[in-house]
């Protein structure tokens, strides 16, 4: 009885010995399994559009005197804006497809200018670029609202056109969610590249809905809009604290004014 109980011993602590020796393998192999694979980091890409924008020192240069013709000298010198409202040097800007440009008030005006430079550089922009007046210096929110709207436009496919509307999001960064384009007073071409400028103003909700409530039938609401804007004063200056258009004692006498006016205009203007 001694050797037959002997023998199962034997048996039992080679099999456990095997097991303790083969149990850390199995785990191992199952946690080599486990480890995700290395995470390469990479540089973020340039923008989508940037490839298209073939820039040179020269067409800095050009853009630089154009704006400064319209609207003063750059400030701060030497400097540009990114999309969020950043400072970074004119050859940082141009890397990134689109940057804006800030100008400080005037003797014959006095608001704040953002322009946009490298938008007209993009075939789907038709050679164009926006620029708003601003009541009072903000270059984070005017940068936003330049570069979302630029964006939009590239994003359509279609060439921007008076009186068009755009809505802005969470890059707005003020209380006026809409924005129409209306004709610049610095005439058609600003610069020997053909430059064009169109005027970015901001609107309330309540005179974005005006515009659209108007039988297409019978006028362009957009058109009667901004009519309206100019009638009102408030062309070409935006004014994010103003209040809306549609508070005031006279405004269904100014929308009327506008309507009609928009009516006599002909088609496709």
């Amino acid at each position: 009885m001694v050797a037959k109980s002997s023998t199962p011993r034997s048996s039992t602590r080679t099999r456990t010995k095997r097991k303790a020796v083969l149990k850390p393998k199995a785990v191992k192999a199952v946690r080599k399994k486990a480890e995700p694979a290395a995470i390469r980091l990479t540089p973020a890409k340039p923008h989508k559009h940037a490839e298209a924008a073939a820039w040179s020192e020269n067409a800095w240069s050009e853009r630089e005197k154009a704006y400064t013709k319209l609207f003063g000298s750059l400030q701060p010198k030497g400097k540009v804006l990114t999309g969020e409202g950043e400072f970074v040097t004119p050859r940082m800007g141009v890397g990134l497809g689109l940057c804006v440009m800030q100008f400080g008030p005037r003797a014959d005006c006095m608001s704040w200018i953002y322009a946009t430079h490298g938008l007209n550089r993009h075939p789907k922009s038709k050679g164009i670029e926006l620029f708003v007046h601003w009541k009072r210096k903000d270059p984070k929110a005017s940068a936003a609202i330049l570069c979302e709207a630029s964006r939009q436009i590239l994003e359509s496919g279609d060439a921007p056109q008076l009186g068009q509307l755009i809505s802005i999001g969470e890059s707005n960064k003020t209380q006026l969610a809409h924005w129409i384009i209306c004709s610049s007073t610095h005439g058609d071409s600003v610069s020997r590249d053909g430059l064009k400028l169109l005027l970015l103003l901001g609107i309330t909700d309540a005179e974005y809905q005006c515009a659209l409530k108007v039988r297409s039938d019978l006028a362009d609401g957009r058109k009667v809009l901004s009519e309206a804007l100019r009638a009102g004063g408030i062309f070409p200056v935006t004014d994010p604290a103003r209040g809306c258009m549609t508070r005031r004692r006279d405004f269904n006498r100014i929308w009327e004014k506008s309507f009609h006016a928009a009516r006599k205009q002909p088609k496709g203007n």
